[in-house]
């Protein structure tokens, strides 16, 4: 394309174009550290049966002082659970009408469920959520339920902002979606009860998504077209550098006030990219809506931040490629109808929903499974943030040496055979080292899926293509918290679906065509014969690409 040609010549991932990702990246911390910090704010907290039929004035006539007879009448109260290996945290004995004693035998009592709320032994400097808004017992599912609502958040902000960022711009809508997130995640620090807390989630996930979508379609608009695997590979880590940000400062803070006050710091930390100016409008965009001289004026900062001369023809570069980019609107528009009509095309999409879904499920499930995993809890998040940057890594280098469907095949089976594995081990070390390989194994895949899904969907659909699999994703997203719940039901069933849906994918995409170094298929036709004819991409080199 016209303008791909023009970045050849003034820097396809020069200086500038370098200083615009490190700065586009910085925003994307927003987005996973505002996802996983629910984790730390909501950890359990020692309770029991708050017993209101007691005080310490029961206490005056036998001589005890405070503590003596708090501890007392916790004793007379509330069971010894050998499960829990300590008291009971959801049963008390029946007291009420019973008259206080040091001699009292409360094994004759009723044993029932908390009826006047709990008492919760937390530092005050380590408080925690599940405290504040009493999510134990019953309640507890609504730290999962809550999580899940975020992710639909993501799944309704999604498609809202992506539209109004093609229509009004990448970098206006971008600084909409800090100030939201930042407003709402401020109001998320005085939640009056579990459902406001989760409503504000929901509205803060809504934009807070979009902060990883968002910097993502950016930088691959500003850069050459053989830069943008490079760039959509690097993404990634940011993500992970997000992850253990959050996992490492709530480790040293614990406090969930003062977590949250972390994620409100990070907004704040990204604020003056928008407010001195620092990322210019997308060229791309600004081209495709008939902006030509802006455009060139801001391609010519490029060029100048490169150390390059714009060619003296650069206008009419320009033309050609708004030219080129209106014949394609201009084109009919195919539907998800078009991608199912012809039978091979109709089995990829199949193959690639489960690929996608399986992914979102798969990966946030054995984020969540890190707690029930026998293991030190803060050591297990820590190493499960850790394992994707080489897994991101290894990634990189077999997308060079082997291709994109082998390798995205053998990282999923991988995957549901550690998940699958690990249902052999008692809760443990060992246990654990077979669910952070697989978190290994499927954040690799999911880099590399990213690449393959582009490069196998034709040009007509690979928009539509692309936003619905990113759903499909996300419905993975939103049903990984809530198979953990079931795994009150039966233990075994987060990892054995996980293990299911990932084995089977992989082993469909062994089906699918390889994509290396062939060109983007623009038409069906051109999709359907992939693996067939032998096209090679031209890079800057003449070597293989990426």
């Amino acid at each position: 394309m016209a303008l791909d040609d023009l970045l050849m010549q003034i820097g396809e991932l020069g200086r500038y174009q370098w200083f615009l990702f490190f700065v586009s990246t910085l925003c994307t911390l927003i987005c996973p550290i505002s996802v996983f910090s629910h984790i730390f704010m909501v950890l359990d907290v020692p309770h029991w049966c708050e017993v209101g039929s007691w005080n310490a004035t029961h206490c005056e006539p036998y001589g005890l002082d405070p503590f003596e007879c708090h501890e007392l009448q916790k004793n007379l109260s509330i069971p010894w659970s050998e499960e829990a290996e300590g008291y009971a945290k959801c049963h008390m004995y029946n007291v009420s009408g019973v008259e206080f004693y040091p001699g009292l035998d409360p094994t004759t009592l009723e044993v029932i469920e908390c009826q006047n709320g709990w008492v919760f032994d937390e530092e005050p400097h380590l408080r925690s959520l599940t405290a504040k808004l009493n999510l134990v017992c019953d309640r507890e599912v609504m730290i999962r339920v809550s999580q899940s609502v975020f992710f639909i958040g993501a799944l309704i902000g999604c498609p809202i902002f992506g539209t109004l960022s093609d229509r009004f711009g990448r970098v206006r809508i971008w600084f909409v979606c800090v100030l939201l997130s930042f407003v709402f995640s401020t109001l998320t620090l005085y939640p009056v009860n579990v459902w406001l807390y989760t409503l504000l989630r929901l509205i803060t996930a809504m934009a807070a998504c979009m902060l990883y979508t968002m910097p993502f379609v950016y930088v691959s608009e500003i850069v050459g077209g053989n830069k943008r695997t490079l760039i959509a590979l690097l993404i990634p880590f940011a993500w992970s550098t997000g992850y253990l940000i959050i996992t490492t400062l709530s480790w040293l803070i614990g406090d969930w006030f003062y977590i949250q006050l972390c994620v409100i710091g990070i907004h704040i930390a990204v604020f003056p990219v928008f407010i001195f100016g620092l990322l210019p409008k997308s060229p791309r965009w600004l081209i495709a809506k008939g902006r030509l001289k802006e455009a060139g004026e801001i391609l010519t900062t490029f060029a100048r931040g490169n150390g390059k001369q714009m060619p003296q023809n650069y206008m009419d570069e320009l033309l050609d490629e708004s030219k080129m980019v209106k014949a394609e609107v201009s084109e009919i528009k195919l539907g998800p109808a078009d991608l199912y009509k012809n039978r091979t095309m109709a089995f990829w999409m199949a193959v690639l929903v489960i690929m996608w879904f399986g992914h979102g499920m798969t990966y946030i499930g054995l984020t969540f499974l890190s707690s029930e995993l026998g293991f030190d809890f803060w050591l297990s998040y820590f190493i499960q943030a850790f394992v994707e940057v080489p897994g991101f890594a290894f990634a990189l280098l077999l997308l060079q040496y082997i291709g994109r469907r082998p390798s995205t095949s053998f990282f999923m089976i991988a995957s549901g055979v550690g998940c699958l594995v690990a249902l052999f081990f008692p809760p443990g070390v060992w246990k654990a080292i077979c669910v952070f390989s697989s978190k290994f194994a499927i954040s690799a895949s999911y880099v590399i899926m990213d690449v393959y899904t582009v490069e196998v969907l034709p040009t007509n659909v690979r928009g539509f293509g692309l936003h619905f699999l990113a759903v499909m994703a996300m419905v993975g997203n939103v049903i990984a918290p809530l198979i953990i719940i079931l795994a009150d039901i039966w233990s075994p069933f987060p990892l054995v679906l996980c293990s299911v849906v990932v084995i089977t994918g992989g082993t469909l995409l062994l089906f699918l065509p390889e994509t290396r170094g062939t060109m983007l298929p623009d038409t069906m036709e051109e999709a359907l014969s992939l693996g067939k004819t032998k096209q090679r991409i031209p890079s800057e080199d003449d070597g293989t690409k990426v």
